[in-house]
Formats: structure tokens, C-alpha cells, sequence
């Protein structure tokens, strides 16, 4: 059996944007960031994404990773270990997680 991917809630993810060191990292396709997406993430679509790259990119970050419903970035988390890398967090139920806690998104569809 194996474990679970590391994840977190929206209001926990909240409180921790503003008092550490936090990647944001959405996972879906650029029309799908462009659209709507939690302020300050990067995107780095399925398509390009690289573990070790990600990782590099925002050392000395704590990476949270998020979709739409939590399946992409879980996904994506599950490439790190194979890469030799820590897993990352994941946001619990995406951006429908962070809307249902009433946090504001940003993008062109919202």
C-alpha cells in the first residue's frame, strides 16, 4: 500500500502565503491559468513539467502544487520521488478547494 501524497487545506495554505516562502505552482494548461488562478502562482503546464526544473526554479521554496480538482497536481507530486526529489505539497481539491473557502481568484474569466 502506499502512502498518500502530502497535502493541504485552502484556509491553511492562505495563512501560510503570508508568512513564508511559498511556490505556487498551477499545473493545467495556459488557457486554463489565463482564466482563473490563485493569485502569485507560476505556471508550469503538464506538458513541460519537470520535477528537477521546478524544484531548481523555486530552491529554497516550499512547493504547492495545484489543479483544478487535485488530480493533476497529485500527478504531478507523485514525478518527484522517481526524480530522487521530496514530494511536494498538493492543494486539497484544487482551485474548487480554494473557492469553497471563500478565497478570491484572479484571470480573465473571473
Amino acid at each position: 500500500m502506499s502512502n498518500p501524497l502530502p497535502e493541504i487545506d485552502a484556509a491553511t495554505l492562505a495563512g501560510r502565503l503570508k508568512r513564508e516562502n511559498i511556490a505556487l505552482i498551477d499545473v493545467r494548461e495556459p488557457e486554463e491559468h489565463e482564466d482563473e488562478r490563485i493569485a502569485g502562482s507560476a505556471l508550469v503546464p503538464p506538458a513541460s513539467f519537470d520535477p528537477g526544473k521546478v524544484t531548481a526554479d523555486h530552491a529554497g521554496r516550499t512547493l504547492v502544487l495545484y489543479c483544478l480538482s487535485g488530480t493533476r497536481s497529485a500527478r504531478a507530486a507523485a514525478l518527484f520521488p522517481a526524480a530522487g526529489l521530496p514530494v511536494p505539497l498538493t492543494l486539497h481539491e484544487g482551485i474548487f478547494g480554494w473557492k469553497a473557502a471563500g478565497l478570491p481568484t484572479e484571470g480573465s474569466g473571473v
